[in-house]
């Protein structure tokens, strides 16, 4: 789904859709998606030994180092050190 159609099932120009759900989650929609994609990759992560780069692509990121950039902004540390300290 991309956010024009999401738009169009609610019945909302782009604007206003944005505006709504910008109030309904405290995020705009590209934040929050960003957010529960991370939250996959996080789980996956935890339990998978699939390499950073399957997880990455999985989780519908485009670029290996700019996911892991995202994921330690999120996490406060690597996809690589997250995994290592889940072993610790």
């Amino acid at each position: 789904l991309n956010l024009q159609r999401l738009a169009a099932m609610t019945n909302n120009s782009m604007a206003s859709f944005k505006r709504k759900f910008n109030k309904m989650y405290d995020s705009t929609p590209a934040k929050y998606i960003t957010q529960k994609k991370l939250e996959k990759a996080q789980r996956i992560l935890a339990f998978s030994l699939s390499s950073i780069k399957e997880i990455c692509y999985e989780c519908g990121f485009n670029n290996p180092s700019s996911f892991s950039r995202m994921f330690k902004d999120q996490y406060g540390c690597s996809p690589t050190e997250f995994r290592k300290n889940l072993s610790e």
